[in-house]
């Protein structure tokens, strides 16, 4: 307390006192004293407070000295007694902070291997896509489009569409990289086929291309199927699709051709087209149980319900155990 021990406390209570008394029991004194009393009390009492402030709230010197004489001079005695009662215990013995309620951890390293995860085991009876749909914390979702990567494209897709729509963004850009890679895959195994040139004779250079444009073909009509590519771009990749078989084709006429180009005109929404290609293929030896099912679609599309039934009243007991088969047969029959 060596504000205190140097007196400057002591003569600013004081003065202090003094000028509260000729104020308001000194009689006949005029009130220019006891206000002169009252800013030099004031100015006792900032000085006696500032020698005793920490060092850090003692900069700029002025300003705190100008801060602590306000207070003290514009609340006549009240001022004073808050700098000694108030703001100088908080100052000088600040409460201590308390313990802290949780505890730093390292970071955790990452895997030297990509996590291996298993669908089935994992993600319940109701699938993929239920976890994607109903499930609130977004790293469940996320595993959920990591474990398609376990899955054929015919079932990945559809999911990884969907996750598309997700809400958290870090799920909609893992299911866009893996769409991609395997749209890329695809547009990567078309460009190697156009840069195959046939160097055979003519007639076996013949083949060769219309091998080459049948696969191309496939490929393109792949990317349609699986939902790769839709709107204008789909009606684009199709009719490469088509143009690519039309070649193949014109190389010679093969069922597995026929059967190609039906799907594709099947795409194309050319029904008739479609049916006389898998007529066609049926003709050259194609079989059946892989006809039938897309004549009953075009039957479907026609609104001719006898001749779906009949389609697939053809098809036989092998091709009839088929998952989505056996539905449609158990539908229709």
């Amino acid at each position: 307390m060596r504000a205190l021990n140097g007196g400057l406390w002591p003569a600013a209570l004081a003065l202090e006192t003094v000028a509260a008394w000729m104020l308001f029991a000194g009689g006949g004194v005029t009130p220019a004293p006891a206000a002169g009393a009252h800013l030099l009390a004031a100015l006792l009492a900032a000085a006696g407070t500032y020698s005793w402030l920490p060092a850090r709230y003692r900069q700029p010197r002025g300003w705190a000295l100008a801060c602590l004489f306000s207070v003290a001079a514009s609340i006549p005695v009240l001022g004073m007694l808050g700098l000694l009662v108030g703001l100088l215990p908080a100052l000088r013995l600040p409460r201590h902070a308390g313990e802290d309620d949780w505890e730093a951890q390292p970071h955790p390293e990452l895997p030297f291997k990509p996590v291996e995860v298993d669908p089935e085991a994992v993600y319940l009876r109701g699938g993929l896509a239920a976890v994607l749909l109903h499930f609130d914390d977004p790293a469940w979702r996320l595993r959920a489009v990591m474990a398609t990567r376990r899955l054929d494209d015919r079932r990945a897709i559809p999911i990884l569409r969907n996750a598309l729509k997700d809400p958290a963004d870090q799920v909609r850009l893992l299911a866009y990289s893996l769409l991609n890679g395997k749209q890329r895959r695809l547009d990567a195994a078309i460009r190697q086929l156009r840069r195959q040139a046939p160097a055979a004779p003519a007639a076996a250079a013949d083949d060769v291309r219309g091998v080459r444009d049948e696969q191309m073909a496939a490929l393109y009509l792949e990317q349609a199927e699986l939902g790769l590519v839709d709107g204008e771009v789909r009606q684009y990749v199709l009719q490469q699709a088509f143009e690519c078989i039309e070649r193949a084709l014109e190389a010679g006429d093969r069922a597995p051709r026929r059967f190609l180009r039906g799907r594709i005109n099947l795409g194309l929404e050319r029904l008739d087209a479609a049916d006389a290609d898998f007529e066609a293929a049926e003709t050259l030896g194609f079989s059946a149980d892989k006809a039938a099912p897309y004549r009953a679609e075009i039957a479907f599309k026609r609104y001719d319900f006898e001749q779906v039934c009949g389609q697939l009243r053809r098809l036989g007991a092998q091709a009839r155990r088929v998952p989505l088969l056996t539905a449609l047969v158990e539908y229709w029959l």
